[in-house]
């Protein structure tokens, strides 16, 4: 008797009696897809990893990341990539020194941190492309960070066209 099941990753049906497969809980894969699987899986949560790690130098006080990581994934939906966020906060921050510590400020900044990237020549400006979409330019939106009028506030003003 045949037992056709729906590979995980590639979508294709097989007989799980016939060919190699892996379990994943009530799935199957293929045991070549599900190899190429954990390592793109891997891969992603390295790059997620590097992320974290710079934001965790950036802000050593109390970090909210369960809205961290919803704003990377509403990234990643958007089109922006892994390395893309990543280069992104790091000239914002790093190359730019601006105070303001927020993972927000990726889709306001992206295009100016990949021209950057590019004017310099910089292998990075390669890791800021979008991967399947450009991000939507008609709700562009400019973003004024304004000094502290005290130590303790900063005032942020977002000046919409």
């Amino acid at each position: 008797m045949a037992h056709k099941v729906k590979c995980k990753y590639c979508g294709v049906t097989f007989d799980r009696d016939v060919e190699e497969c892996v379990k994943i809980n009530t799935r199957y894969a293929h045991s070549e897809c599900y190899t190429k699987g954990q390592q793109a899986a891997a891969l992603e949560e390295e790059k997620y990893r590097r992320i974290t790690d710079l934001i965790v130098t950036l802000d050593k006080g109390e970090i909210d990341w369960g809205r961290v990581g919803s704003q990377i994934k509403r990234f990643l939906n958007s089109g922006l990539t892994y390395d893309g966020i990543y280069y992104t906060l790091y000239y914002f921050h790093i190359i730019k020194k601006n105070k303001y510590k927020s993972v927000g400020i990726v889709p306001y900044v992206y295009d100016e941190a990949r021209r950057y990237y590019e004017r310099e020549g910089n292998i990075y400006g390669q890791a800021m492309e979008v991967k399947t979409k450009d991000i939507k330019t008609e709700n562009k939106k400019d973003v004024v960070i304004v000094e502290p009028l005290k130590k303790e506030k900063k005032l942020i003003t977002f000046d919409y066209d």
